[in-house]
């Protein structure tokens, strides 16, 4: 998945690895774009984490020097490099060390429990309104014929707010299509039943129990909120019992998505450069 994240966004990718005696200690896909005269390691768009494993190595120092090791080879290749970890990481984290420049990112998260019957009960009071008003305007199915569409309401929502994605569509439906265990994507749309118009489109990535908010775009309008409290239920009726919205960064998307009542969680991005003038930029 993420080659052909990487590739549908015109980024080139290198896979990394660090180890001796040809056992392999750490593994890492340097997803990376030209920008001017520098190279960027930066993940995909739609990988909310980058892709990095470490073996369990041992000790804390031994983890730490496997870490130091890859810090140093992609500094040493390119100019700036961004990583983001999961939340629930600490050990990787602390094992990175002091050189790299930390802040924090940010996504909402939904529980979806067994027994919650009333899964609108922690929205805003005027979310619940508008679902409420308008679940009948809409038939909510799971349509993958309707990919392309989803993908093109999701571009769209980005042109209206002045954002330009450069993305192949064609290659990113290829993506989602050739997708397989452990991950499964679902594609849901809200489809108007006066004038039969598809007004809001999600594209559900899921793992195990645990779905994420992957690719969603609507006209505006109710379509989304209709869309995303059918979605959920469904989900909860499947079995999944976390909902992730992957990312609370954007203030008018994050939102709309606290209206939801999720939880608010943190991650960690970390920079490391050796441009002052890139940095700059």
């Amino acid at each position: 998945m993420v080659g052909g994240l990487a590739a549908a966004q015109g980024l080139e990718m290198r896979a990394i690895f660090i180890g001796e005696q040809e056992i392999d200690f750490a593994a890492f896909l340097a997803t990376f774009r030209q920008v001017g005269p520098f190279l960027e390691v930066v993940p995909p768009r739609l990988i909310p984490f980058s892709p990095l494993l470490v073996a369990d190595v041992g000790t804390p120092d031994t983890y730490a020097a496997v870490l130091n090791s890859l810090r140093a080879h992609l500094v040493d290749r390119y100019h700036r490099v961004v990583i983001t970890l999961p939340p629930d990481s600490p050990q990787l984290l602390e094992a990175m060390g002091d050189s790299w420049k930390r802040d924090v990112l940010q996504t909402y998260v939904s529980e979806l429990r067994e027994d919650n019957t009333n899964i609108v009960a922690g929205w805003s009071a005027a979310t619940r309104r508008l679902y409420r008003k308008n679940i009948d305007a809409y038939r909510v199915r799971e349509d993958e014929s309707s990919l392309p569409s989803v993908i093109q309401l999701w571009l769209d929502g980005y042109a209206r707010s002045g954002k330009q994605i450069q993305v192949d569509a064609n290659l990113l439906a290829g993506v989602v299509t050739a997708t397989g265990a452990p991950l499964k994507c679902r594609v849901f749309t809200a489809v108007a039943r006066e004038g039969g118009l598809l007004e809001g489109g999600v594209i559900v990535l899921e793992r195990g129990n645990v779905a994420y908010y992957w690719i969603a775009g609507s006209i505006p309008g109710p379509a989304m909120t209709v869309l995303v409290g059918n979605v959920l239920t469904r989900l909860q009726q499947d079995g999944i019992t976390a909902f992730d919205f992957l990312g609370a960064n954007t203030p008018s998307i994050a939102e709309f998505k606290r209206r939801f009542g999720p939880t608010l969680v943190d991650y960690p991005r970390l920079v490391a450069s050796r441009s002052r003038v890139f940095e700059t930029m």
